[in-house]
């Protein structure tokens, strides 16, 4: 699954994981939509980004792949330190990223699982 509302950003994510051989949720771009699916369909692992339109965060859609012990990671323009207290040990992929970024981490969440 990737929640990104910037498109560019969001497609970029989503060739990545194809490239890698996987199925790809998204990008989801607004926190209802990303709440919606992280409730509802079967998924592997989550790339987040934290902040989303509308002055929303990802933080709610986190919370329920984390009660559904989903393994997921932030990725963001942000320090680590600016994450929530709750989430401080989750894996963040800095912006710009490349896509062995991305690939270590997609690896890394789905081998922790």
């Amino acid at each position: 699954m990737v929640v990104e509302d910037e498109l560019a950003v969001g497609l970029h994510l989503q060739d990545i994981l194809r490239r890698l051989g996987f199925v790809v949720l998204g990008p989801v771009a607004r926190l209802d939509q990303a709440v919606r699916v992280a409730r509802t369909e079967p998924i592997d692992a989550a790339l987040l980004d934290i902040n989303l339109s509308r002055g929303d965060d990802s933080y709610p859609a986190a919370r329920i792949l984390a009660e559904r012990g989903i393994p997921f990671a932030f990725v963001t323009a942000y320090y680590r330190s600016a994450l929530k207290e709750e989430f401080a040990g989750h894996v963040v992929i800095a912006k710009p990223f490349d896509s062995s970024d991305v690939e270590g981490c997609v690896r890394e969440l789905l081998a922790a699982a």
